[in-house]
């Protein structure tokens, strides 16, 4: 079945669940949007703290299951880790956007009284397998660029060379023994060393970008102007809840000179944020670098966190049926990473607020009510 119009001039939505593959190597699609109920049709991608790392994202739709098509007592199909797909088409089937690339981990029957049977269906990103893929022991040489170590770990997990996108790094990486690890701690370890974030994109992609960078062009301006994307509601305020006053960076690796802390501080902003803000911690552990590498990396990221203003958008709402012409192709071309500004009047006159942010996290909500688009904001 072709993808589907869930609500009035809506983009087109279509889910796919691959039964026949490996979470890894998916390679056989089957079109399931015809069974899909789509008032329980959501997903949601990215970080909750701007400055950690990013977890793997959620989805959840569930199946009309009457004719026990997806029951896993009968289908020896239904197992946990297939891949599964969400693509959205705007404005016609022929211009597509992914939004979604995972793996269904729990398959959950259900019945009522009135003979209506479903399936839940609980996804994540695809990359949720790393952390079950066992690292007994290896060591990695010295290298200068990091995207060798990253392509090194995923090629053990078997993740498709095609699907990488990892950034060049900032500082070499001294070798390092791992034991008892995994796949998933290896990635996220070697990308802090370089104040990077891992995360997987909307298509699929193993990506790598600086923590505090942007990726991308802006993809617009929303706000209660003229010629302005409308939106449904902010969150503002101060951003206390976000605010550190002291970075505590630790480095692993067998390098590091004995008898030397392997543990340097620094405050943010000067003994003057401590003072009104008191102690916020934050603490990030990285791999083996050179320890004259630690002191700048220490500094790239409290000058960072000090540039952060204390009046900041946290969050904005988007109805993409206000306007579905201008907005729906802004809001399915997004990715974590993109920035946008963020404008208007608030009540009592005065100045425009006005504040470019970048996407930390993107939730898309389908019911019978709407379709609503949530974007969690770093400054």
């Amino acid at each position: 079945m072709a993808a589907v119009q869930p609500l009035p001039n809506s983009a087109y939505v279509k889910v796919e669940v691959d039964f026949a593959s490996n979470w890894n190597n998916p390679t056989s699609y089957t079109d399931v949007t015809a069974d899909v109920r789509f008032g329980t049709l959501s997903w949601e991608r990215g970080r909750n703290d701007e400055y950690q790392t990013v977890s793997p994202g959620q989805a959840s739709f569930a199946l009309d299951n009457r004719t026990r098509t997806y029951d896993p007592t009968l289908s020896s199909n239904i197992v946990p880790a297939r891949p599964m797909r969400i693509t959205c088409y705007y404005p016609t089937t022929a211009t597509a956007y992914q939004q979604f690339d995972g793996m269904v981990e729990d398959w959950t029957p259900s019945w009522t009284v009135d003979h209506d049977s479903v399936v839940e269906a609980g996804v994540v990103e695809r990359w949720a397998a790393l952390p079950f893929c066992a690292i007994r022991l290896v060591t990695y040489a010295p290298t200068s660029d990091v995207r060798v170590r990253l392509g090194q770990t995923a090629d053990s997990v078997g993740w498709p060379t095609g699907l990488r996108d990892f950034a060049a790094g900032t500082y070499q990486l001294l070798s390092q023994t791992y034991t008892d690890t995994d796949a998933m701690a290896i990635m996220q370890e070697t990308a802090n060393t370089q104040n990077q974030v891992l995360y997987q994109t909307r298509t699929g992609n193993l990506k790598t970008f600086g923590t505090f960078s942007t990726v991308g062009s802006s993809l617009g301006t929303f706000g209660d102007g003229i010629g302005e994307l409308a939106f449904a509601g902010v969150a503002d305020g101060v951003g206390g809840g976000y605010l550190y006053t002291q970075v505590k960076l630790t480095v692993g690796g067998a390098q590091w000179v004995s008898g030397q802390p392997n543990v340097v501080t620094g405050n943010v902003g000067g003994s003057y944020t401590i003072a009104k803000f008191g102690t916020r911690v934050l603490e990030r552990t990285v791999g083996a670098i050179g320890q004259a590498n630690a002191p700048t990396l220490l500094g790239l990221i409290t000058t960072a966190i000090s540039g952060q203003p204390f009046y900041r958008i946290k969050s904005i709402t988007i109805n993409p049926l206000s306007d579905p012409a201008n907005i729906f192709p802004v809001v399915l071309t997004a990715d974590l990473g993109n920035p946008i500004t963020v404008t208007w009047q608030p009540p009592g006159g005065g100045s425009r607020i006005s504040q470019t942010g970048v996407i930390r996290s993107i939730r898309h909500e389908i019911s019978t009510g709407g379709w609503i688009v949530t974007w969690n904001l770093s400054p």
